[in-house]
């Protein structure tokens, strides 16, 4: 499935800056009539304090699309300046449908948002969606350090590979991805977001900044399917702060010791699995 930005990048009004669209559920949960800051919102907030660490408007942007019901109920534009969160494109719509159809015009990267409704209607117009199952404000506090753990197939490439291995078998499986092994995976729903981040990154490291941002990869991979993986990172010069092959390893022992900040996974069953506190991503394809 084409990704939305591949096809506007062209004309974008973003052309370098990574630009997340969020509901206003996935910001803040609704506690006895009051709006209290969730999951989503920390790291949101950590995204947003890139821009003053480079100072830069342009770094990281945040689209924040909200239900009028929501806007006159809930004081959430006067919560999001109490908090010092600078949003400064809004989508106000007076229902799901109108939401959808704005969605694509604010040129996102990602949209994120507890409504799996919402987040399935918005795939299925080629956005990059993460699902937020899970949004209670746990999260791990690095101040200087913020930490993105990606899943591999189905996540940054695409998962055509594993739906061969569920239909083939291990070691077909094995057999195949030798024979492929120099011919570079797909890009998959999360590859401009990682692209995007990596940019981030560079940017942090060339100002000297003491900020840290993290980028690992997982996978339950193992060898000899780890070298497509490798030589697929060398083609599109994608570097990484860690990359575990588990091979059927425990994930949620290594996402225990990292700790990140979030943790994208494509596979519902898997993240189920995971009892570390971090903030887990559903990533849908």
């Amino acid at each position: 499935m084409p990704m939305l930005r591949d096809k506007i990048a062209e004309n974008s009004f973003f052309p370098d800056t990574l630009v997340i669209g969020v509901c206003g559920a996935a910001l803040f949960d609704v506690v006895e009539g009051k709006l209290e800051p969730n999951a989503g919102f920390r790291w949101v907030e950590k995204m947003l304090g890139l821009n003053k660490i480079l100072s830069s408007e342009n770094a990281f942007e945040v689209i924040l699309f909200v239900s009028n019901s929501f806007v006159e109920k809930y004081a959430i534009f006067t919560e999001l300046t109490a908090h010092g969160i600078k949003i400064t494109r809004f989508s106000i719509s007076k229902n799901h449908e109108d939401t959808l159809k704005y969605i694509q015009e604010f040129e996102i990267d990602l949209f994120l948002s507890p409504n799996e409704k919402l987040i399935q209607d918005a795939r299925a117009l080629n956005c990059a969606t993460v699902f937020l199952p899970e949004l209670k404000d746990s999260l791990p506090i690095h101040k200087n350090k913020l930490s993105i753990v990606f899943d591999i197939d189905g996540v940054l490439f695409s998962k055509h590979s594993h739906e061969f291995f569920k239909k083939h078998g291990l070691q077909a499986f094995y057999e195949h991805e030798l024979a492929h092994q120099d011919i570079p995976l797909e890009k998959g729903p999360l590859f401009i977001l990682y692209q995007k981040l990596l940019t981030l990154q560079r940017s942090l490291e060339k100002c000297e900044s003491p900020f840290e941002l993290n980028l690992h990869l997982l996978t339950a991979r193992n060898g000899p399917a780890h070298l497509r993986v490798c030589n697929s990172l060398k083609f599109y010069k994608f570097q990484h702060d860690g990359l575990q092959f588990l091979g059927g390893l425990s994930k949620n022992k290594f996402l225990e010791r990292e700790t990140p900040d979030i943790y994208f996974e494509d596979d519902v069953l898997e993240l189920q699995k995971i009892k570390a506190t971090t903030l887990l991503g559903l990533v849908l394809d």
